[in-house]
C-alpha cells in the first residue's frame, strides 16, 4: 500500500504504522479521521484519482477490502495510467 500526493502526506502522516507495518496506538481513530477528510475532499474534487487511491489504501489497511477495491477501480477509471491504483487493486 502506497500513498500519493504531497498534500496528502500532511493529512496522512498521523496514520503511519509502527514497526513492521503494525498500526500505532490510536491509528484506527486516525485512519477514520483521514477517511472522513478524504470523503470531504472527494466531494470537492471527484475527478482526482489520487484521492481515491489514498482512501483505498486506508480502507485496505482497515480490512475493508471491498471498499479499497472500489476506490482503486474508480481511480483507474479516472486515470487508466495510474500504476499505483493498479498495484493496490491487484
Amino acid at each position: 500500500m502506497r500513498w500519493r500526493g504531497a498534500p496528502m502526506l500532511v493529512l496522512l502522516a498521523a496514520c503511519a504504522g509502527g514497526a513492521g507495518g503494525q498500526p500505532v496506538a490510536g491509528a484506527v481513530e486516525n485512519d477514520s479521521a483521514a477517511i472522513a477528510k478524504l470523503d470531504r475532499a472527494i466531494r470537492l474534487r471527484p475527478g482526482d484519482a489520487a484521492l481515491y487511491v489514498n482512501r483505498g489504501a486506508l480502507y485496505a489497511r482497515a480490512g475493508d477490502l471491498d471498499a479499497a477495491i472500489a476506490d482503486d477501480t474508480t481511480a483507474i477509471g479516472l486515470n487508466k495510467a495510474d500504476a499505483l491504483a493498479w498495484r493496490n487493486r491487484a
